[in-house]
């Protein structure tokens, strides 16, 4: 069993969801290998509640290491008030003293799926990713890997989308390897590209949208927050 030492880097992934489970998991890494030692599975849960879940998920001790929460691109468009889901957590997550300043989109291109399963299938083969096992650790996790198959025929690089909660698992546990994986960071115009979810038939839905994600890139890169 490998001790994870307070000094390594960590972060957290979230794939949200509402009416589906929202799948959160905690990764830190010692520079050559990745550990996925936490999870937490849920949903019918708000804004606040599902940052509630996270606060209760991480000791005190642990959250400043946690240097980035990777989430999927539904929290930045989607809304529960005035405010985006993003927004929303960073209000009720900023007070609690983690390492990051905002939440970071995942990496959720339509390239990005298969290059993110690409990733995963080299860091499983070589043994340099190490899930935690047990009911502590990532048991849906775990439960849903040997589920996965490819999309055949048409999509063979891609896992096939299924209806379940090991979907919803295995979307978060592969937006937070394959993004943290990258860099440099991108161009903040890219960044906020990646948020906009207004298909190209309504042109000016999508301007007032990637309007919208460059203020929320800006407003995160520049160390800003919302207060509680």
């Amino acid at each position: 069993m490998v001790r994870l030492q307070s000094y390594w880097p960590r972060y957290i992934s979230l794939d949200w969801g509402f009416q589906h489970h929202s799948a959160l998991y905690w990764f830190a890494t010692d520079g050559d290998n990745t550990y996925c030692y936490r999870e937490r599975v849920t949903n019918h849960k708000t804004a606040p509640e599902l940052a509630d879940v996270i606060v209760e998920g991480t000791p005190e001790k642990e959250r400043k290491s946690i240097k980035t929460l990777y989430a999927g691109p539904d929290i930045f468009s989607r809304k529960t008030s005035d405010r985006t889901i993003a927004i929303e957590m960073d209000s009720c997550l900023a007070a609690h003293g983690f390492g990051f300043t905002g939440i970071s989109p995942a990496a959720a291109g339509p390239g990005d799926r298969k290059l993110g399963w690409a990733l995963v299938y080299q860091l499983l083969k070589s043994g340099r990713l190490k899930i935690a096992p047990g009911p502590s650790g990532c048991p849906e996790l775990i439960k849903a890997i040997p589920q996965a198959i490819r999309d055949f025929p048409d999509n063979g690089e891609d896992v096939k989308k299924v209806d379940t909660v090991g979907d919803d698992c295995l979307d978060s546990f592969r937006y937070g390897l394959y993004t943290s994986s990258l860099s440099p960071r991108l161009p903040i115009e890219l960044e906020a590209a990646k948020l906009v979810t207004v298909p190209m038939s309504n042109l000016t839905g999508r301007a007032l949208q990637y309007r919208d994600a460059m203020q929320d890139v800006r407003r995160r890169r520049s160390g800003l927050s919302f207060g509680r």
